[in-house]
């Protein structure tokens, strides 16, 4: 297996491919990435038990063939060439070590037999979706922030696509705040909506590969796993086996919310952040007073610190005192894309809705806290 190649070409997926494998390995295979050189194209495997990362770049082979070898210092060695610098990989006949060159440096790295990587089951005919990169992008980064973390109802450790006919839904929740996200594009979809759950990592690295614009990508989904291609890039995570929670019954009624405040996001958003100032890691609560056409925030700490801020806003309603989590608050308002937003308010013991005023297609819950 003999194979050169730019610097350029190389790093990016390269990069990617690290970024799937985790650093601590029960396997020493785990830790390496695949590399197949074939008809001109170098592809660049990199998985774990859950997900698997296939990236293929144009390359000079000169000997078709494959190998492993350990991605951590496969990328500390690309890191180190110059610029539109080439680098030549050979393996000879034993199989037991690679050579790296370029310029007037040479590496011998330890492989492991291509045979021995783990590979993905194929996907059984199901649905298939047609959209536009930015678009998925959008629902991912709309929703991500409120997925669980290391939650025991694992099913909340990850994102819910709701397919229907009409178009893909993006539901994120950890119990004490909810994310929707939707996307209109017809579908294959008939009948009952389907609904999968993609894990938390798998979604955290597609926010990071998706591009913002209008290249198309199709997303393979089977009964449990989730193959997305985009470029010359194929993505495929396994799907996280659970139900997830009926999350209408949780948005609130706008009919019954007979309180609605009208606000400029960045100036709510800058009023939050001099509130966090004083909040610790053991007590996070704003309390937010909602009187006519104004809004105070009022923040203490266990050192009896405290701080208030006032803010002019658009609100004729019922006085009314109510408490949330500032960090809650803060990823809400960093996400939404709009200028200014609406904040649907019913009483103190009820949660609140938090929407943009230019769009329709998110929509986010916040559950309040005592005071």
């Amino acid at each position: 297996m003999k194979f050169t190649i730019t610097r350029e070409k190389l790093l990016e997926p390269l990069l990617r491919a690290n970024a799937i494998i985790e650093q601590r390995q029960t396997s020493p295979i785990l830790s390496n990435i695949l590399l197949a050189a074939k008809d001109g194209f170098l592809s660049i495997t990199g998985a774990d038990m859950e997900m698997e990362l296939v990236s293929k770049v144009e390359s000079t082979i000169h000997e078709p063939g494959e190998t492993t070898v350990s991605v951590r210092k496969f990328v500390d060695i690309c890191r180190t060439l110059s610029p539109g610098e080439e680098i030549e990989f050979t393996q000879g006949q034993d199989g037991e070590k690679a050579t790296v060159r370029f310029g007037k440096s040479y590496f011998a790295l330890v492989t492991l037999p291509a045979v021995e990587y783990p590979k993905t089951d194929p996907i059984a005919e199901g649905v298939r979706i047609r959209t536009r990169q930015g678009h998925l992008k959008d629902l991912i980064e709309l929703t991500q922030f409120a997925i669980a973390f290391q939650d025991v109802r694992y099913w909340l450790n990850g994102l819910l696509l709701e397919i229907s006919e009409q178009g893909v839904s993006a539901i994120a929740t950890d119990g004490h705040r909810l994310a929707l996200a939707e996307l209109g594009i017809q579908t294959e979809v008939k009948g009952e909506p389907l609904r999968i759950i993609v894990p938390r990592k798998a979604v955290r690295e597609l926010a990071r590969m998706l591009g913002s614009g209008d290249e198309e990508m199709e997303l393979s989904i089977g009964s449990n796993a989730l193959r997305m291609k985009f470029l010359d890039t194929v993505f495929t995570t396994k799907l996280i086996d659970g139900q997830y929670p009926e999350y209408k019954g949780v948005l609130p009624d706008l009919s019954r919310c007979n309180k609605e405040a009208c606000l400029e996001k960045e100036k709510l958003q800058q009023m939050l952040n001099r509130s966090a100032i004083l909040c610790g890691d053991s007590h996070r609560t704003v309390k937010m007073i909602f009187d006519k056409n104004l809004l105070r925030l009022s923040t203490w700490n266990v050192e009896q610190e405290e701080a208030e801020h006032e803010l002019a806003i658009d609100y004729s309603g019922e006085y009314l005192e109510i408490g949330f989590n500032i960090t809650y608050l803060l990823d809400i308002i960093g996400v939404i894309p709009s200028k200014e937003i609406k904040i649907h308010l019913m009483d103190v013991d009820s949660s609140c809705m938090i929407t943009p005023m230019e769009r329709e297609d998110c929509r986010y819950v916040v559950m309040p806290v005592r005071f």
